[in-house]
This record gives C-alpha cells, structure tokens and sequence, in this order.
C-alpha cells in the first residue's frame, strides 16, 4: 500500500476498519448460515507515526510544485474509524519545513479480513481504495499540486496491533498468492 512517501515509506497510511454487522446467507440446503465480519476494533483510533516523520521535515518530491526546491512535511496523526484512513500531512515550501503552507488531507476507504505472519497475532488484510484528498490554506499563502493523487485505486496490505504499536504491510516485500504483502514494514510503525 503506498500512502504518502516520507524517505522511503511513508504510510500511512495508515488504517483500518472497525467491527463490521454480521449477516445471514443462504447454505446449500436452504438453510441461514451466518456470516460475521472481521472485528477490526483495535485497530481504530488516532495513530502517529514513530520513526520521526511527525517531527522531522520530509520531502515529497512526487507532489512538485511552484518552489525550485520540493515541498516538504510532516505527518500528522492517522485517523481509522469502522470503515475509513485519513492521513493529514503539514505541508511546508522547503525540504527543511520552515514556511508552513497548509495541510493535506488523503481520504481512503477499507475493507478488513482475517489475516496471518508467522510469529504474529492480531493480524488483520486491508483492502483500501482511495476516495479523494483536500487542500487546506489553514490561514497561510497555501500550495498547489503538479499533478492530483488519483482516486479509485486499490491496494492491499497487511496491519498488525502489538499493544500499543501499529505495523503496516511492507511495500518492498514479495506478496502473497492474493497480493497481500509477506512482512511488515518494522521501522515506520504508529503509536497509539
């Protein structure tokens, strides 16, 4: 899953879903068989990235811009509720954030299943489609983009709660069979 990028990877991304209502379907003989969603509840809540990116200028080059030099950011905390991400990103005119611009808002929706790492528990899949994304002046000269992030893509990643500590799916990492990556990404987790 690609979220904003810090150095090498920015998440975000990142986060998932809550608990989703159970609901009946029909067996092979007729019968009701009841069919529960995946409980994501501990996977919700306001997560901030802790490898330094909340406080440490970065760039996103992908984003150009008016300035020669890229703008630079910093995260702020990601948002998952029952059924969205929201990552919100301060936006400075330089890579050493010393003129605030604004802020960006990246909107995702996701949708859970039960997933599985070896040595993991509280491993969750993340099926999460881009919906839209916001500019926000916040009372400053404001910023614009060299090109838009799309809406309506999809991607997939794995999520895992380790108490208070939020692992997502590593980007680099081989996928599975269903395109889920194979290992998280260890060093840019969340906290709660």
């Amino acid at each position: 899953m690609k979220f904003l990028k810090s150095s090498y990877y920015c998440a975000f991304a990142a986060v998932l879903l809550a608990t989703l209502s159970g609901c009946g379907g029909v067996g092979s003989a007729g019968t009701s068989v009841a069919v529960f969603a995946f409980d994501s509840t501990m996977f919700q809540g306001s997560w901030n990235r802790n490898d330094g990116t909340g406080t440490n200028c970065f760039n996103f080059n992908e984003f150009g811009g008016p300035y020669s030099e890229p703008y630079g950011g910093l995260n702020r905390p990601v948002v998952i509720t029952d059924t969205t991400i929201v990552q919100t990103t301060a936006v400075y005119s330089d890579n050493t954030c010393t003129t605030y611009l604004g802020f960006m808002v990246r909107n995702y929706a996701v949708v859970w299943s039960a997933g599985s790492l070896a040595g993991k528990t509280n491993v969750a899949k993340g099926l999460v489609t881009s919906t839209g994304f916001s500019l926000n002046r916040d009372g400053t000269a404001g910023f614009a983009l060299a090109s838009v992030p799309a809406t309506g893509v999809v991607s997939k990643s794995l999520f895992n709660v380790n108490g208070t500590l939020l692992y997502i799916g590593s980007s680099t990492a081989l996928t599975d069979a269903d395109g889920y990556p194979s290992a998280l990404q260890e060093t840019a987790l969340y906290t709660r």
